[in-house]
């Protein structure tokens, strides 16, 4: 069990003893150093089992295992010793380390999953094939269908982080990338899309010396995926198509189809959260259809194809919705809602006519609503843009996003499945053509990037289930 753990619950343990060897013993946390250099902390070697399994009996407590995902998009190359480049990259911390491969090659880093950005579609004589995405983090950054080798900075990065275990995955799409997708699945089918991620994760592994960990599904078609149109079943066959060796994500907006109906006691009504961007046609789950993903695209043995949905809760405006609101406060409320009750379900509406109903004064807008058993918060990791620079709208700082984790606390029924960002060389970055507005910051990195990337680790792995 994880440091943070233990120290989150001393104290349910309180009462219980370590010590070393002598009669009585004395609370964790609060025994004499012992034989060994200990503290007297209940990590220490003089702490007896008996402290281990309260802390493992602990109503509410944290589950063991892995600490939850932090997922980092890379798409340019401050931090990874760029230099500069003009004013590009902030001169603190010195923009000539390569400090990602540093943290790695230190085990140091709380980073879980690194996403290559992007990957697009090219038409030629073979028709249309996946390319990378002409860009800086590319040896070859005019574009390439066959040369997949990244700049060697980054290389080098990627090849430390992956020797500590941590997962390297390719990102099919973003906004200007996914044009040209739906021609490219029109054309070839499952089959056809399956053997072309094949080719492009052999030479990947080839040319870097890295094995792919999985797909990023990060195609974006816009608006609503309404059930039985091309955006919808477009999607569900590339994720049915990424070959069983890789694991697969998937990285939509709310309103593409992920709207989260309200539970009683939530501040946000039914009206906010399944309005706006969110009202459908049909009192059906045509709000939350993407959650049939889960049951059209499976593995094997019927489980989930999706290893995670990752929810882009930025580009909202002010959308109750979807994350958005006109202050950082409103953001943080909204965004705990739907992320709560996308992980952990909510019954349904229940009879329209019954003047006793909670939900009475909502039976005509925006109707009732069936219930939804939810993804599980392990499934579920909740994406904002790391920099202001880094997103259209709906970027917060640090002391919000620790809100947000602490109202997570004791919410959910399942470890919280992670955070992502939008996007790791942007929290190094300065301004120009990169930046939305032509400016990063601020952000959440500046000059104490690994620091302030550790605290936002280190409190999801502190949270408690409910």
């Amino acid at each position: 069990m994880a440091t943070s753990y233990l120290h989150a619950l001393a104290a349910a343990v309180a009462l219980l003893g370590c010590g070393n060897g002598s009669e009585p013993t004395t609370p964790c946390n609060s025994c004499p150093a012992v034989d060994g250099g200990g503290d007297g902390s209940a990590t220490d070697s003089g702490c007896t089992a008996a402290c281990d399994a309260a802390i493992d009996d602990a109503p509410g407590r944290p589950l063991p295992g892995a600490l939850p995902r932090l997922v980092a998009y890379v798409n340019c190359l401050c931090g990874f010793g760029a230099d500069a480049n003009g004013e590009t990259c902030l001169a603190d911390p010195d923009p000539t380390v390569n400090h990602v491969k540093a943290w790695e090659d230190s085990g140091a880093s709380p980073i879980t999953h690194y996403v290559i950005s992007f990957l697009s579609f090219k038409s030629g004589s073979s028709g249309i094939q996946i390319q990378t995405d002409p860009g800086e983090i590319w040896n070859q950054p005019s574009g390439s269908t066959t040369d997949f080798a990244l700049a060697p900075a980054l290389r080098d990065a990627m090849v430390a982080a992956q020797a500590h275990g941590k997962k390297v995955f390719l990102s099919i799409g973003g906004e200007v990338g996914s044009n040209g997708f739906l021609a490219w699945r029109n054309s070839v089918g499952v089959a056809g899309m399956r053997t072309e991620l094949s080719r492009v994760a052999r030479l990947f592994g080839t040319q870097n010396g890295i094995t792919v960990d999985g797909f990023d599904v990060d195609i974006e078609l816009g608006g609503y995926y309404a059930p039985a149109t091309d955006k919808y079943l477009a999607t569900r066959d590339l994720i049915n198509a990424v070959p069983a060796e890789f694991q697969v994500a998937f990285v939509p907006q709310i309103g593409n189809g992920l709207c989260a109906a309200p539970n009683i006691g939530d501040p946000l009504d039914p009206q906010a959260t399944l309005g706006g961007q969110c009202q459908q046609p049909g009192n059906s789950d045509a709000s939350w259809v993407l959650a049939r993903l889960d049951h059209d695209c499976t593995r094997s043995d019927g489980t989930p194809r999706l290893d995670y949905y990752g929810i882009q809760y930025y580009n909202a405006g002010e959308a109750a919705c979807c994350g958005g609101g006109a202050t950082p406060e409103a953001q943080v409320v909204s965004t705990v809602q739907s992320y709560a009750n996308l992980s952990n379900g909510w019954p349904a509406f229940g009879d329209p006519g019954d003047p006793q109903n909670p939900w009475f004064a909502y039976r005509n807008f925006p109707g009732p609503w069936p219930a939804f058993d939810g993804f599980g918060a392990d499934r579920v990791v909740l994406g904002k843009p790391g920099c202001r620079g880094c997103a259209g709208s709906n970027y917060i700082d640090l002391g919000a996003m620790s809100e947000i984790l602490s109202a997570l606390d004791r919410r959910l029924d399942k470890p919280m499945g992670g955070i992502l960002f939008w996007d790791l060389c942007r929290l190094f970055g300065n301004r120009g053509t990169q930046c939305v507005a032509g400016t990063c910051q601020p952000s959440w990195g500046a000059h104490d990037v690994l620091a302030n990337l550790t605290s936002l680790r280190d409190q999801m792995a502190a949270l408690h289930t409910r």
